[in-house]
């Protein structure tokens, strides 16, 4: 038996970029650019082995994060309250893997994974007036999406193909319940549970033609709602020398999520409903790419890569059945994606490795705003220094260029107000001490 864990707690009283004038004679809420909070994160996993040909593997996580704001009171005293309405976010996720080696070219494994995510709201003075600055707090559970995941994997040779034979089954519900005696209402605009399943079942095959190398795919997706679809993959690769040169290409879609389809907020703070569509169709995706690689030395490769996206969902403003204006999730955008990354690996001395990873991304669409916030350049880097058998000092690095993002929210008319968020870089130096058995102090 070997079991890992770890727990972890943060808190930060946050930090604000803007300026609030306190002078101003109003009461006004504090909207900071990092909020106020605490969290708890628990990572737990034990593995059996069974026998020399089988285990299984147990895993649990939680996490919780708690959010604290305020409010200014320009009273005679000037003082700091709590808001009424603070968010609190939970995670679990629950998961099991059992795996057996039949025989020397076969095996199979299971596995199950339950995640449930929940929003819950604290009321500091639900009972009370905000000005009496009572404390009689209660806390509300608001909504709470929950996945449950399946699958089954078994694996073998038949003469020269290596096969993957596999199922998958994915159950999703969303809850949401109105909040009593408050303005907190259901995201589906009434107490509410929406629940759709789906159904996978792939092959992939991995044989060698002469001197390439060929991976077959194929997924067939039963859906609770949406009509069975087929999607296909195929990569080609040959060896040259000391270089891999690589073709690939596959085709996936995403299905609407229930929050896109379901979703009927009318109290939404804009002052606008927005609205799912149960009409919805899943979005597409071709993806192409092309890449070399280095034989003799690892890590080192470039790939270009080519994206076409169509029928994404987004929302716009429509005119409901009621002459009303609402902002409801539509397909009706396409974009093309490409670049290429450049990945570096260098040994220059015995103990010192450096790692680069270059991209470039770029994008086409009808629509400016689907390509908000994309960064056409990023850089990632990392230095390892060993001077102990046992010690680890790192150094890392992160740029992302300049990007545009649009303040409006889309109109019939294209309006935008175009921000241009500067270029950012965020370096960080770590020391990592190891011990035995898997143990280290960071």
């Amino acid at each position: 038996m070997s079991c890992s864990g770890n727990i972890n707690y943060s808190t930060t009283n946050g930090y604000d970029l803007t300026e609030d004038d306190f002078n101003a004679g109003t009461d006004f809420e504090i909207d900071k650019t990092l909020d106020e909070y605490s969290s708890i994160s628990l990572d737990q996993k034990v593995r059996f082995n069974i026998s020399d040909k089988s285990s299984i593997a147990l895993s649990y996580k939680y996490y919780v994060k708690n959010i604290y704001k305020y409010e200014f009171y320009n009273n005679d005293n000037s003082i700091y309250l709590l808001q009424g309405k603070l968010p609190v976010f939970e995670n679990e996720i629950i998961g099991i893997n059992y795996k057996k080696t039949l025989n020397k070219i076969s095996a199979i494994s299971f596995s199950h994974q339950n995640e449930k995510y929940s929003k819950s709201f604290y009321l500091p003075y639900y009972e009370e007036d905000i000005d009496s600055y009572t404390i009689n707090e209660e806390t509300f559970l608001w909504s709470s999406p929950h996945t449950s995941t399946s699958s089954i994997l078994y694996n073998t040779k038949l003469n020269t193909h290596q096969l993957l034979l596999g199922i998958d089954y994915i159950y999703q519900s969303y809850s949401s319940v109105d909040i009593p005696n408050t303005e907190i209402q259901s995201i589906f605009g009434e107490d509410a549970t929406k629940n759709m399943s789906e159904t996978s079942v792939f092959i992939l095959d991995n044989f060698k033609y002469y001197d390439i190398d060929f991976n077959l795919g194929a997924r067939i997706n039963y859906h609770s709602k949406y009509q069975p679809r087929i999607s296909p993959s195929i990569s080609l690769m040959k060896s040259i020398d000391n270089y891999n040169y690589r073709l690939n290409f596959s085709q996936n879609y995403r299905i609407p999520s229930l929050k896109e389809m379901y979703y009927n907020y009318q109290d939404h703070g804009a002052d606008f409903p927005i609205i799912g569509n149960e009409d919805l169709k899943p979005s597409i995706s071709n993806y192409y790419s092309a890449s070399i690689e280095s034989r003799k030395y690892i890590n080192n490769s470039i790939e270009f890569y080519y994206n076409d996206v169509s029928n994404m969902i987004a929302n716009r403003f429509v005119t409901d059945e009621n002459d009303l204006i609402v902002y409801q999730y539509h397909n009706y955008k396409d974009v093309n994606l490409y670049g290429f990354n450049v990945s570096l690996f260098l040994n220059p001395l015995e103990k010192v490795t450096f790692n680069s990873v270059y991209t470039y991304t770029g994008a086409e669409s009808n629509y400016e705003d689907v390509i908000d916030g994309i960064s056409a350049h990023s850089v990632n880097l990392k230095l390892k220094y060993n001077p102990l058998k046992d010690l680890d000092i790192l150094l890392t690095s992160k740029f992302n260029s300049s990007k545009t993002v649009d303040t409006e929210l889309e109109n019939e008319n294209n309006l935008r107000n175009e921000l241009i968020l500067p270029a950012y870089s965020i370096s960080n130096f770590t020391i990592i001490k190891n011990f035995k058995k898997g143990n280290y102090l960071k």
